[in-house]
């Protein structure tokens, strides 16, 4: 079997990840990284230089594949800017799920989605595009997730819960069943949520409040 040639793009503690689970996958080939600056092999992956290299890239390699490598770290969401250069550029962005993750064959996951050691994905789910469901976190029965949101490590989104694009829900945070979260919201670290939480808000404590 012919293994797909990829590119991470990115080079920090998500890149890493990203790395090592397609490392772990006899599927790719993992030709390098791009970032700003040269951060040295990371687990033996060559940094290829910035992102001004990506035309070139695809030039040599037509059927070459990229990764998002930026985690979610500001409300400022770069890794929507890195999707559309991605995607300008004619890369695909094949979903990448750990052999360690449980994916519920009825799921859906969206483009460029990556799913960590340990994460469950359960029956009816939806997965928008580019989200990160991290390591050991739970995403239960008919959960609709959208694009670019980011479900840290350990947390559990139960039963119907629907969370719009662009969410960070914290690591060990709790969403009960059939709450609604609103796009571009940040559920913080540990917070259970037990009502509807409004776009573009933060909520944190048990249960979780809107926070000013």
């Amino acid at each position: 079997m012919r293994q797909k040639e990829i590119i991470v793009i990115g080079g920090g503690g998500h890149a890493k990840v990203v790395i090592s689970l397609l490392l772990a996958d006899d599927n790719y080939k993992v030709l390098g990284y791009t970032d700003k600056s040269d951060r040295g092999p990371i687990l033996g992956v060559k940094f290829l230089g910035n992102d001004e290299i990506l035309p070139k890239l695809k030039s040599k390699y037509p059927r070459l594949s990229a990764a998002i490598g930026v985690g979610k770290v500001t409300k400022e969401n770069i890794r929507i800017e890195v999707r559309k250069k991605i995607l300008k550029n004619g890369f695909e962005l094949p979903v990448i799920i750990s052999k360690k993750a449980l994916i519920h064959k009825d799921a859906v996951i969206g483009e460029g989605t990556v799913i960590s050691d340990g994460a469950i994905i359960q029956v009816g789910a939806k997965i928008g595009a580019c989200a990160i469901i991290n390591t050991g976190s739970i995403v239960e029965h008919d959960c609709v997730i959208g694009d670019f949101v980011h479900v840290a490590s350990g947390a559990t989104v139960s039963g119907g819960v629907t969370i719009g694009k662009n969410t960070m829900v914290g690591a060990g945070s709790t969403i009960i069943q059939y709450k609604k979260i609103g796009h571009d919201c940040l559920i913080a670290a540990g917070a259970v949520v037990v009502d509807d939480c409004q776009s573009n808000g933060f909520y944190a404590g048990v249960p979780a409040v809107l926070k000013k």
